[in-house]
């Protein structure tokens, strides 16, 4: 499932000065996720109080005090982000030992509420004008779709909180993919660091799961993986091709990704699409919970976009990063199993993983104040 948006100043950007009306921010996502990633440019002034902060049209946060702001648009951004992993969650669960043969259903259904979410957006703004060729859209479609369907295929063989700590090592292969692609990137130290403690973070937690769940299979580490390196890919390709050249909305993308991508997932369950959808006819709970979740992990990358607006990106790292570590106590909490018990090895992953947020959250500080001095 393309994961819930990670967001990141573009680095090109802090290479040179700001424009005095311009700010680009990237939206790198995905869980269309955990969690798709975006990057969406948005006009203001360096004095972001300028910016306008609306949430669909209707809902006006720009005359309320910066606190208010954070609070109200942080609080919104966890509560939908943990009701995408909850529910999505529970959806699997209900699948129980069908959840490796109907997982798809969950990508299939999760696309088709991206295009529906993405167009009423598009249309209560008043401007549904494409931007962007739609062929480079059939690419990324591809990426996307692959992103989803790895992800969520993985779960009919790893808990939920290793899913989370899997896609939250996305920045790994994005770095990899900067480094060769043109035009290439050079990293920080700290940004080094950061990608340094998140490995030691996933192995740790991976070893957890690998001597305290009976019968763990390295499959679903296999699938993850690749999932996540085709979420990093989709982020790369998206901010040089779609965002950087055409200024696309995150909207948009979503939009025209999902509608593209619904055929690549139909496609892949070739033979057996009509039994998935019967499946669910017959499992009308696992639908439901699978449109909210959807709806919930889009409402969450509207709100984090405007949370850059309003804060910052630091800001918004800090709140990411405490989505993350509630989305997975949230998890061993609410649904415990007998296949998921959590150890000092996870204890210690999830502590690794944490310095890496604060690792990267003070990187981003540094390089956004040297940008704009």
């Amino acid at each position: 499932m393309m994961e819930l948006s990670e967001v990141s100043i573009d680095r090109d950007q802090e290479k040179r000065p700001f424009k005095k009306e311009e700010i680009h921010v990237n939206q790198a996502n995905q869980s269309l996720g955990d969690e798709i990633s975006l990057l969406n440019r948005q006009e203001e002034s360096n004095d972001s109080s300028r910016g306008e902060i609306r949430f669909l049209r209707f809902i006006n946060l720009t005359h309320l005090d910066k606190t208010y702001q954070f609070a109200i648009l942080a609080l919104c951004h966890v509560v939908c982000a943990i009701c995408f992993a909850a529910l999505q969650e529970e959806a699997f669960l209900l699948m129980g030992n069908n959840s490796k043969k109907y997982a798809q259903t969950v990508t299939l259904g999760t696309q088709i509420i991206y295009v529906i979410c993405s167009t009423f957006e598009l249309l209560l703004d008043g401007h549904f004008q494409i931007k962007t060729p739609i062929w480079k859209y059939g690419f990324l479609s591809i990426l996307t779709t692959a992103g989803m369907y790895f992800t969520n295929a993985s779960l009919g063989y790893l808990s939920y909180p290793t899913r989370i700590i899997f896609k939250s090592a996305k920045p790994i292969p994005t770095m990899g993919v900067e480094v060769i692609y043109p035009p290439r990137k050079t990293f920080t130290a700290l940004e080094i660091t950061a990608i340094f403690l998140l490995t030691i973070g996933i192995t740790l937690f991976s070893y957890g799961e690998v001597i305290g769940v009976p019968n763990f299979s390295f499959m679903g580490v296999l699938l993850v993986s690749i999932g996540t390196v085709a979420d990093a890919l989709t982020s790369n390709y998206e901010k040089k091709n779609i965002f950087r050249p055409h200024d696309a909305s995150h909207a948009e993308v979503m939009c025209l990704a999902s509608f593209f991508g619904i055929f690549w997932t139909i496609l892949s369950m070739y033979g057996t699409i009509f039994d998935q959808i019967n499946f669910i006819k017959d499992n009308p709970e696992i639908g439901k919970w699978i449109g909210i979740s959807a709806i919930g992990g889009y409402f969450s990358v509207s709100f984090v976009l405007l949370l850059i607006k309003s804060a910052g990106p630091t800001y918004a790292e800090v709140v990411k990063g405490f989505r993350k570590a509630f989305s997975i106590a949230f998890s061993y909490v609410m649904y415990p199993t007998a296949d998921k018990k959590f150890g000092y090895f996870h204890l210690a992953g999830v502590i690794f993983f944490m310095l890496s947020i604060a690792n990267t959250v003070w990187a981003k500080s540094k390089k956004q104040k040297k940008a704009l001095v």
